[in-house]
């Protein structure tokens, strides 16, 4: 009643939602496998389905499976995609336009306002295989990632860390949730056990730090082309890079007053910068070049 009468605009429904089905019948006790797509839009050839497929492979030899025998016991049927689910995803809260109205007339002074946006379904669905009896099936789960995004590879380790835990479970129904960004870091990227996890730290900092960590330990191979730059001395930088990897902005720490140094030493940086996924916008990037540790 309060909100209502204050005018107040109500929580946006903006979580992605997390889907899992998983049914068990038995775990095989031979697990030399095979992964093998069931869709005719993938190809075994494609970039898309090799990408994925490895890593596939390691959460299935995470489970024991060997997905390299020449005779495998167990094919497991792959589908992976995304589809359109025609769901619109609906933003609501309340304003109070200032409406003239005559002393009879229904009051409009409080008005719903809703935000609407098609969903696109990421999914990955297994179904494991007898090989002898390709009919009967060991197990399968399909996991789906929900929301406004029309790329794959943005759900792909959710859907991954959920197929880690339900390979070869029965979830009993449908399950329905989400998971934090700082415990899909922690436990899927970092591969951290639960002793060891802190869900307080930020996942996207966390991220800034191992971006940075990674460009300090590319530059210590670059020395010979920095010195070739004409750079003489161990020099610090603080990097601004775009979401898509290219050098906006490079300040140089004692600064360099040769504008082909400069220029030079930018280029080689950015050669390699990839873009910094998961990092949150307008963080910066403190590296050193020329350094011997």
């Amino acid at each position: 009643a309060l909100l209502l009468l204050a005018g107040c605009r109500l929580p946006e429904e903006d979580a992605a939602m997390l889907k899992t089905d998983a049914y068990l019948e038995t775990v095989p006790a031979d697990k030399r496998a095979v992964v093998r797509p069931t869709a005719e839009n993938l190809s075994e050839n494609s970039l898309e389905y090799k990408q994925f497929c490895r890593k596939l492979t390691a959460v299935l030899q995470s489970k024991g499976y060997d997905t390299n025998a020449d005779t495998p016991a167990v094919i497991i049927n792959l589908d992976f995609g995304v589809k359109n689910t025609n769901t619109l995803h609906v933003k609501y809260g309340f304003n109070t336009p200032e409406k003239p109205h005559s002393y009879d007339e229904v009051s409009g002074s409080l008005a719903s306002v809703y935000t609407r946006r098609k969903l696109y379904s990421k999914f990955v669905k297994l179904t494991a295989v007898d090989a002898a009896r390709p009919k009967r099936e060991l197990w399968k789960v399909e996991v789906v990632k929900e929301d406004a995004a029309e790329d794959f590879r943005s759900a792909q380790n959710e859907l991954l860390y959920l197929l880690s835990k339900y390979i070869e479970a029965d979830s009993s129904e449908q399950i329905k949730g989400t998971v934090l960004d700082t415990e899909l870091y922690q436990r899927f990227v970092l591969k951290l056990s639960a002793g060891e996890t802190d869900l307080s730290l930020n996942a996207g900092m966390e991220q800034k730090r191992a971006y940075e960590k990674r460009l300090r330990e590319r530059l210590k191979t670059e020395n010979a082309q920095f010195v070739r730059c004409g750079l003489n001395r161990k020099t610090t930088a603080v990097l601004d890079v775009s979401s898509f990897g290219f050098l906006t902005e490079i300040e140089f720490n004692p600064s360099i007053a040769d504008t082909r140094v400069r220029s030079c030493v930018a280029d080689l940086v950015e050669s390699f910068l990839p873009p910094p996924v998961g990092v949150p916008n307008g963080e910066r990037f403190s590296v050193e070049m020329l350094s011997a540790d």
